[in-house]
């Protein structure tokens, strides 16, 4: 009894007179440091060792003076974004200034952006509407097949070279979905169709720190890297491998001897794509001695074929000759 009011009276008097120190500590959305605070007062745990030693009628002498957080803003700085991750760079041979100005937008807004411990990040959820007064412009996608004039055309282009990132980072997966159709700027099987609506990448930042995303658009190239710490014992290999793949047939399209939108002979109405069958997977090596530890498949990319088009302009046989 008289131990827990001698502890009592050691606690009291610390919130009586005391300020406890605070640790430094990381916020998200947007992420900062909050710096640490120093406290003023007496080392409770020392004082209640002098309590429980002391004898009857002993006056004891507590010195008040700074007490030490135990974490400091330095301290997370030096454990905090050390390492790179892991890059990538994207480039396409189709270039246009709309297409550009989406590459462009869409790259200001991952760049710096620091995904937490533990979040999972959606590529749809930074860029927000894709919608004009939001800045996007329409650009050309194949949809069922069809070249298309869509608003935010080419952004699935930065979230493919994010998505390589996040598979060579060794974050964890958690919606992917393939183009419809082969694309130009990557490796068939590392693409990563975004739309703003239905179709989304996300991945979870496991590694224990946050991650900072780094992104640079030069005209109809990306560059991404993603910046963090660094604890694992391996590393990282991302390999596709085609399965199989379906030709485009070739179809000739005959047009009227009118020809009233000018074709000519022999043109191609519509280029063929090939479709194909895409496995990806990670295959992680022990840094020691590189040895492979693990083969993980990642996903299964399904992409169609697209008949080839070419014109043919309608035949008119001439008059048969008459004898005289």
């Amino acid at each position: 009894m008289l131990y827990r009011i001698l502890q009592n009276i050691n606690n009291y008097l610390f919130n009586q007179y005391c300020i406890q120190p605070s640790d430094a500590y990381m916020t998200s959305k947007p992420f900062s440091i909050v710096p640490e605070t120093y406290g003023y007062g007496f080392d409770v745990a020392r004082v209640q060792q002098l309590i429980d030693t002391s004898g009857e009628g002993q006056i004891l002498e507590i010195r008040l003076g700074f007490l030490m957080p135990k974490t400091t803003q330095e301290e997370l700085n030096r454990q905090l974004f050390i390492n790179q991750l892991s890059e990538f760079t994207t480039r396409s041979p189709f270039s246009s200034s709309n297409r550009n100005a989406n590459l462009q937008l869409s790259c200001k807004k991952l760049n710096n952006y620091v995904i937490s411990d533990g979040e999972t990040f959606s590529f749809n959820e930074l860029m927000g509407a894709i919608t004009a007064e939001n800045g996007f412009k329409k650009s050309t996608e194949i949809i069922n097949g069809k070249e298309t004039e869509m608003l935010g055309g080419g952004i699935s282009q930065t979230a493919s070279t994010l998505y390589y990132c996040a598979l060579a980072a060794d974050l964890e997966i958690m919606e992917r979905r393939s183009a419809s159709y082969a694309v130009d700027y990557t490796t068939l099987g590392l693409d990563a169709w975004v739309d703003g609506l239905s179709s989304d990448l996300k991945f979870r930042n496991n590694t224990g720190y946050p991650i900072r995303i780094v992104a640079i658009c030069q005209g109809s190239s990306v560059s991404i890297q993603l910046v963090g710490t660094n604890t694992r014992d391996y590393w990282v290999d991302v390999q596709t491998r085609v399965l199989s793949q379906t030709q485009p047939q070739t179809v000739i399209k005959v047009v009227d001897r009118d020809n009233v939108k000018g074709y000519y002979e022999g043109q191609i109405l519509q280029s063929g794509i090939v479709g194909s069958t895409v496995q990806t997977s990670v295959y992680k090596y022990r840094l020691t001695d590189n040895q492979l530890i693990a083969t993980i498949l990642i996903d299964r990319s399904e992409y169609n074929s697209r008949d080839e088009v070419i014109i043919a302009i309608e035949y008119i046989p001439s008059d048969p000759l008459i004898p005289p």
